[in-house]
This record gives C-alpha cells, structure tokens and sequence, in this order.
C-alpha cells in the first residue's frame, strides 16, 4: 500500500462511516452497519498500513491509523448504543419522549 493509496481509501471511509452515524442518528436508517463498512476498508487495518503512516512521519495520520483499528474492535458496541438511543423513551409526568 502507498500512502496515496492509504489517504485516498482512509477519506472513503471516514465519509462512509459518517454517514452511517448520520443517518442512523437522525432514525433515517433503523440500523447501523459499521463493522460491513471496517469490513469493506479491511486494508487499512493491516500492519501494511501500519507501517505506511509511520514510515510518512505523520504523527496525526499514524494516530489516525490506530484510531481506526481501535474503531473497528468497538464498532459492534456503537452499532449497539444507536440501536438503544433509536429504542428509549423518556418518562415525563403525562407522556413519553423518544431519545
């Protein structure tokens, strides 16, 4: 991987994925998706890309890669959290108040 090939696939991705917490936020999707979209960007989670952001001295895209590894090892529990957030109800004295 090239680090022009790493930035150009890290920007598709960070647009994907905000996105989906866009739409899935705003209850325009019922469920989000982002572990298929980590899944789909599965080479910028390698040691390859790793290694490219480090060997660019970037210390910002080298956390940035970290970052997104991290991202996807608790994409299951977000996906979780927008599904609670889209589900509860407030209690008020009289009525319910969605999330």
């Amino acid at each position: 991987m090239t680090l022009a090939q790493l930035v150009r696939l890290g920007e598709a991705m960070h647009q994907e994925l905000g996105r989906e917490y866009y739409l899935t936020g705003a209850g325009l999707k019922r469920e989000a998706t982002f572990q298929t979209i980590y899944d789909k960007y599965a080479a910028l989670l390698t040691d390859d890309a790793l290694e490219v952001a480090r060997a660019a001295g970037s210390g910002p895209l080298l956390e940035w890669i970290v970052g997104v590894r991290a991202g996807r090892l608790v994409a299951p529990l977000e996906e979780r959290q927008l599904a609670w957030e889209q589900s509860a109800v407030g209690q008020a004295p009289g009525r319910a108040i969605p999330y």
